[in-house]
């Protein structure tokens, strides 16, 4: 049997927006379709409804609304009863907390619903007519000219985290946001076993967020048993396989300062591309229920295909079915010497060394020559795939990387118009779970050393319109410099 309490914080209606719905307790209404509601869940419904049945959720309100001023009382006791080995008072408070007077078991798990509210409500118009601007409610800490004033989780939340987390209790953080939250104290607190991040997620986080927590559905909808039916199919065992591998699409710095003003536009030491400040969560980060490894790289050289108008006088019809090239395997090893031209395909073989299936996102971020005749960002994301690997196996992931990947953009000097340029060096590449070794991946590199001068991009193609072979997934690939 399961044994939860919820420590919610929203309670205010002002807590569900248009955008998203992060209450708790007060049910999420579509204000553009008031009626359609069945499937609408909050956070607590979703726990009570997903859970096996005989589980028993507790609501316990950690602080009245989001801006947490003060913290409940009945809460701190709760919570200092499991610090004291579980005993009476802990019992006491969980009675206090369900209403009750029979005796209640104490806690095996917690889960602590955190974070932001957005203030969705339109501006009043003050005297004269004008919109106002600023929060409008106590509950209200960023909307519509409603800024956060830092990243720290609002009030007295995180005491809340630091007094959960003291307790021999598991402990899942639910951190509700719309952006960055400063969650460095909870992710390095060994008391805090894992932390699910949800941004502003909609009127199904309940279900959405339950599923996950409980291994019933990937983050990308499926219910994880990789059939491609996305629903309760009747496999209990499969369906309860699923694993979350949603990746993060900002950086998430551990000092927001690193973010830059948002009044100068200039990229220098801005977002992954450029910064080198400390980040609690990089570029693409994101965790699933188990584990993968990367094997070492394996480089080939693909030929070019010519479309119609080509080399040989080819017809459209026999550019669009063209034999399977031969591709020249490089030498493992080392850095391989290509040309400009060059398009390569990168193989690496990803292997789920875990106990559960799940997706993988596979990413590749390159890296151009440091002595750049211009600015080049620090490493950028080039391709990705997202691939089901089951509990065990190993598969391999090939990307194409064709000229227009690494090009500069020379120019605009004197009225010279602006080109693409291939300049010879080291490309250095990373491929892996995110954008840097916080996750598993691997490093290799290639080098472009001839001809021994720049090259315009354009040039690749002779005149021609060309199409680079994708040995991953035998079509034409994607790029066609003269269109």
């Amino acid at each position: 049997m399961y044994f939860l309490v919820f420590y919610l914080l929203a309670h205010s209606p002002y807590s569900c927006s248009t955008h998203s719905s992060t209450c708790c307790r007060t049910r999420y209404v579509n204000r553009n379709n008031p009626g359609a509601t069945a499937a609408d869940t909050t956070l607590l419904g979703g726990i009570r409804a997903e859970f096996p049945a005989g589980a028993r959720v507790v609501l316990s309100a950690g602080c009245a609304n989001t801006s947490c001023a003060t913290l409940d009382p009945a809460t701190v006791a709760l919570l200092r009863g499991q610090q004291q080995g579980r005993g009476a008072a802990a019992a006491a408070a969980v009675r206090a907390a369900e209403g009750q007077r029979q005796p209640t078991p104490t806690c095996d798990l917690l889960l602590l619903a955190m974070g932001l509210t957005a203030d969705a409500r339109a501006p009043s118009p003050p005297e004269g007519g004008r919109n106002a601007c600023g929060c409008r409610h106590d509950d209200a800490v960023e909307g519509e000219c409603c800024d956060r004033a830092s990243d720290a989780l609002p009030g007295q939340q995180l005491a809340l985290v630091q007094l959960a987390a003291a307790a021999p209790v598991p402990t899942v953080l639910l951190s509700v946001n719309a952006g960055q939250v400063d969650l460095r104290w909870a992710v390095a607190a060994p008391g805090v076993h894992a932390i699910l991040n949800l941004i502003y997620p909609g009127q199904a986080a309940g279900r959405a967020a339950a599923q996950l927590l409980l291994g019933k559905r990937t983050s990308s909808g499926g219910d994880g048993d990789g059939d491609g039916n996305d629903g309760d199919d009747g496999d209990d065992d499969a369906d309860d396989d699923g694993s979350p591998a949603a990746r993060l699409p900002i950086t998430w710095y551990d000092d927001m300062e690193a973010a830059g003003s948002l009044t100068d536009y200039r990229m220098h030491a801005r977002t992954y591309r450029y910064s080198a400040a400390k980040a609690t969560f990089p570029f693409g980060f994101g965790l699933s229920y188990t584990t993968f490894t990367y094997g070492a790289p394996r480089w080939a050289v693909l030929p070019a295909v010519a479309a119609e108008g080509g080399a040989g006088g080819a017809t459209a019809a026999a550019a669009a079915a063209p034999a399977a090239p031969v591709a020249t395997v490089l030498p493992a090893g080392g850095v391989p010497a290509v040309g400009a031209c060059d398009a390569l395909a990168l193989t690496v073989t990803v292997t789920n060394v875990g106990a559960r299936a799940s997706d993988e996102v596979v990413q590749l971020y390159l890296s151009l020559p440091r002595n750049s005749s211009v600015p080049v960002p620090a490493r950028q994301l080039s391709s990705f795939a997202r691939v089901r690997v089951a509990a065990g196996e190993a598969r391999d992931v090939t990307f194409t990387i064709v000229p227009e990947d690494h090009a500069v953009m020379r120019g605009g000097d004197a009225g010279a118009d602006f080109a693409p340029v291939l300049e010879p060096g080291v490309r250095h590449v990373w491929v892996g779970g995110c954008s840097s070794a916080a996750l598993p991946g691997v490093a290799t590199a290639f080098r472009v050393d001839r001809p021994a001068g720049q090259t315009l991009l354009h040039s690749c193609a002779r005149g021609r319109a060309m199409q680079w072979w994708n040995s991953s997934t035998n079509d034409a690939a994607r790029w066609s410099p003269n269109v």
